[in-house]
């Protein structure tokens, strides 16, 4: 890993440390809160990083499934979602283990401010990210026909609004960078 790529994954556990504690100096002013699981996964994220390694970023779910995650903070934000979110992840997990055989790896749940700011601009509302009632799932190399597929079966099971048949609880779609993710929501 280069040194660039190891600054920027630091950079990106102290702006998640940042925002579950507050306004820190130095390490030895953050002070665990209470359940604070955060703080462990921040610091086994740092250690990897500095040991050139990458930490064990999954849950087995009931029934043998799998979930991934691309980092501890996204991991550590997983209890904060509602169940019903969790249901969907773990299928669309198992669906994309059907198409691919590799198992859903969560990439985005919490958008904090900086990472809003960063992606669409100063004074842009907050979305679904921000409520803990999305969150985001790499597609593994899927092609539009097989990620339609994952889209429709999911969203079979999980209809996002009945009142709304227009709006979906997963979509895939391509993102600024040229990659393509599934895109998750519930109502609550």
């Amino acid at each position: 890993m280069s040194l660039k790529a190891k600054v920027d994954r630091i950079e990106r556990v102290l702006e998640a440390v940042h925002f579950w504690h507050g306004p820190f100096d130095t390490v030895a002013h953050i002070v665990p809160s209470e359940g604070a699981s955060w703080l462990c996964l921040a610091v086994s994220e740092l250690l990897a990083i500095v040991k050139d390694r990458t930490p064990d970023l999954s849950i087995l779910c009931p029934g043998g499934l799998l979930v991934k995650f691309k980092t501890a903070r996204i991991m550590g934000e997983w209890e904060d979602i509602p169940e019903t979110l969790r249901e969907v992840i773990r299928e669309m997990s198992a669906a994309i283990h059907a198409e691919t055989g590799e198992w859903g790896t969560v990439t985005g749940i919490l958008r904090t401010l900086l990472e809003r700011i960063r992606i669409y601009g100063p004074g842009a509302d907050p979305g679904v990210h921000d409520l803990h009632r999305g969150a985001d799932v790499r597609s593994h190399g899927l092609n539009e026909e097989q990620a339609e597929a994952v889209c429709i079966q999911v969203n079979a099971i999980f209809p996002y609004d009945p009142n709304r048949p227009e709006m979906k609880t997963v979509i895939w779609h391509k993102t600024p960078n040229g990659t393509a993710h599934f895109h998750c929501q519930v109502m609550q």
